[in-house]
């Protein structure tokens, strides 16, 4: 598979900044990078590789250089514009149900219209047994449009579009 594959591809798969993250860290992983958590003592050693993920959504790797004093660290912004769902996920409005969402970051509305989009996320959920809240990265199985309304009901589309 060529690079421009390989990024498509990540790309795809990185529906949220938690999704993206964690296809960087299989990314790392593969790449022989060791995990370790930002809260502990790090035991570093000249030539290590290592990353540190933080809340799911920020990831930071980096190489402790062979020689004394040298390390390259990476770093890179994982957000971006989407629609979130709201805490009140649904709102009857002339009886139909609909998704209640807000713009996240400065998204071009038109590009949100006519074009398959996916449900993703992570949903934090409580285990009883261990006591612990355990946080899962979901996208639904299928894909839901934002339709555009038909030229001829807007016909001030071509001046700016404005979405309600």
């Amino acid at each position: 598979m060529t690079n421009i594959n390989n990024l498509m591809k990540n790309l795809s798969l990185s529906y949220t900044p938690y999704h993206a993250v964690a296809r960087a860290a299989a990314l790392l992983e593969e790449a022989g990078y060791t995990r370790i958590e930002e809260s502990a003592v790090w035991e570093l050693c000249r030539g290590g590789k290592y990353y540190v993920v933080r809340d799911g959504s920020a990831l930071i790797a980096f190489y402790v250089g062979k020689e004394s004093g040298g390390f390259k660290i990476v770093a890179s912004h994982t957000d971006s514009p989407c629609l979130k769902v709201k805490g009140n996920t649904a709102v009857m409005q002339n009886g139909y149900a609909k998704l209640n969402v807000e713009r996240y970051g400065g998204g071009l509305n038109y590009s949100w219209l006519d074009i398959p989009l996916r449900l993703a996320g992570r949903i934090v959920t409580y285990d009883a047994q261990t006591g612990e809240l355990v946080a899962k990265n979901v996208e639904s199985n299928y894909t839901t449009v934002i339709p555009s309304l038909a030229i001829h009901f807007a016909r001030e589309a071509n001046s700016g579009l404005t979405l309600n």
